[in-house]
């Protein structure tokens, strides 16, 4: 949308295609099993805090914990104080096989992506999320509302929405859990189909 509304180019023309995940297909589960929410746990992968929204994130767990819904978040790529709810977990060299699996672990741990960015010119972490059919809750700035298709991959919010709007829409995710295994499962799906290498190059290529 933002190249209509800010750079006034005509929507025909431009073709779409969501930046698929930066992780080889090869650790990426042949299945995904349910997982218990109870506590939910967050993932957030990034390491500029305030362009991604790390302290909205913290301000949504302690919310989510202070109304009586027990919340965890994990925060990938940062170091910092750890705390019950909130746990760093630092940077990993994908490069090296053992810190590749122990990174995609913290997807395979989490019920839900966080990604409250100010800003995101794509966004590769969502479709990493949804390969472990992970959905990400984000907000329609930049990229991420195609990376993230609304209702399918995840939720998107509207642009630079504060930490309540996150609390809402995750409490309503807690208190109806089919919905999240729904949103699991076509997150999942929307991986296998268009956010993997193999399927966008197919595509370029065409």
């Amino acid at each position: 949308s933002d190249l209509v509304d800010i750079y006034h180019q005509q929507r025909e023309k431009i073709l779409m295609i969501p930046v698929p995940a930066s992780i080889p297909m090869s650790v990426v589960p042949d299945s995904i099993p349910e997982k218990e929410t109870s506590p939910l746990k967050l993932v957030l992968v990034g390491r500029d805090r305030y362009r991604k929204g790390v302290d909205i994130a913290i301000d949504v767990v302690r919310q989510l914990n202070q109304s009586g819904y027990e919340a965890k978040l994990r925060i990938v790529g940062l170091n910092g104080e750890n705390d019950d709810a909130v746990e760093y977990m630092g940077l990993y060299n994908k490069a090296k096989p053992q810190e590749l699996q122990d990174y995609v672990a913290n997807y395979a741990w989490a019920n839900v992506m966080i990604h409250p960015a100010r800003f995101e010119a794509a966004g590769i972490v969502p479709a990493e999320a949804a390969a472990f059919g992970v959905p990400t809750i984000t907000n329609n700035v930049g990229g991420l509302g195609t990376t993230v298709q609304d209702g399918v991959s995840g939720i998107v919010l509207p642009r630079l929405s504060p930490a309540d709007a996150y609390v809402k829409t995750l409490t309503e995710l807690i208190e109806n859990p089919a919905q999240l295994a729904q949103l699991s499962r076509t997150s999942r799906q929307r991986y296998m189909e268009e956010l993997n290498w193999a399927n966008v190059s197919r595509k370029i290529y065409a």
